[in-house]
Order: structure tokens, then C-alpha cells, then sequence
């Protein structure tokens, strides 16, 4: 863990915090205008190294899944408390995984349609292979949108969008 905090001039900076766990890393940098705008907080970092299928089984969902998983992310909110951080928060992050797989095949029926998905290598497998996936996130006062997550297997490109209100 190594860090540098910077204040000058009413401008605050701390960062990079950089961390490493389990095969992964944190890097992190925080920023506030003392002067203008006190009450704001703005985050930014990357991470990289996370093991899919361990995030799976660590919230229950028991999908046997494997792929490194990256992301970034640039958010900026009130620093009052961690819950109206949370609730004010604006900005955007992004989310991918590469080279990895999925024990299930449905990923291939919504792809390729109920016919030729039976006689699919992946059906037979039991589990597809996943050449990307992409999640772009904007985030804006308890409201997360994803307006174009991709998801590529070698003959399913299937793309997604919604919203979360928390």
C-alpha cells in the first residue's frame, strides 16, 4: 500500500493509493476543491486481476464461471457520509472481462435461436467460452445506467441495456 496527499492553494489530492490482493489491484486517487465546492468528493481509479467466478461464488450466485475482470471508474459526489456519497453520486465507470468462460449454454440461445442452439458445440460442452464482455455504466444521483453491455462468445454477440434505481 503507498500513497502521497497533496493540499495547495485550496486544491486537496491524495493518491494513487495503490493496492494489491489476491492476484489483483486497487489504484485510486481522490480530489477535492477546498474553496469552490467542499462538499464534493471526486473518485477516480482502475482495477484489474479479479477472478470472475470468485466474485460469482463470494455474492452466492454458484455459476462456475472463469475470466479476469478489469474496470475504471470517475465519480464525484457529496462527502458528508458514505450513504449520501452513495445516493449523490455522478459519473461513470466501465467494466470488461476477457478470455474467459460460463458453465451455460443459454448465452448461445438467445444468440443463436432455439433450432441450431441444440446442435451447438457449446450446448455439448455445457459451458461457453466468452471472448469479451464490455460494461459501460453512467452513474447519476442513485441511478445506473448501462446503455450498451456487449457480451461475445465465438458466434453470439449479444448486447444489453438497463437501469438500476437504488
Amino acid at each position: 500500500l503507498s500513497s502521497e496527499f497533496a493540499a495547495q492553494d485550496g486544491q486537496a489530492h491524495l493518491g494513487p493509493v495503490e493496492m494489491n490482493y489476491g492476484g489483483g489491484y486497487f489504484k485510486i486517487e481522490a480530489q477535492m476543491d477546498l474553496v469552490e465546492t467542499p462538499e464534493l468528493l471526486s473518485v477516480s481509479g482502475a482495477t484489474s486481476g479479479w477472478d470472475f467466478g470468485k466474485i460469482l461464488d463470494s455474492v452466492g450466485l454458484g455459476i462456475d464461471a472463469h475470466g479476469k475482470l478489469c474496470g475504471n471508474f470517475n465519480v464525484t459526489g457529496n462527502r458528508s457520509s458514505i450513504n449520501t456519497f452513495i445516493n449523490s453520486m455522478y459519473g461513470h465507470a466501465s467494466i470488461s472481462m476477457s478470455q474467459g468462460d460460463v458453465a451455460t449454454s443459454l448465452l448461445e440461445l438467445a444468440g443463436l435461436g432455439i433450432f441450431p442452439w441444440p446442435f451447438s458445440d457449446e450446448f455439448r460442452q455445457g459451458y461457453t467460452d466468452i471472448t469479451c464482455v464490455v460494461a459501460p455504466i453512467q452513474i447519476n444521483a442513485g441511478n445506473v445506467s448501462f446503455e450498451s453491455v456487449v457480451a461475445e462468445t465465438a458466434s453470439v454477440q449479444l448486447v444489453a441495456r438497463g437501469a438500476v434505481n437504488w
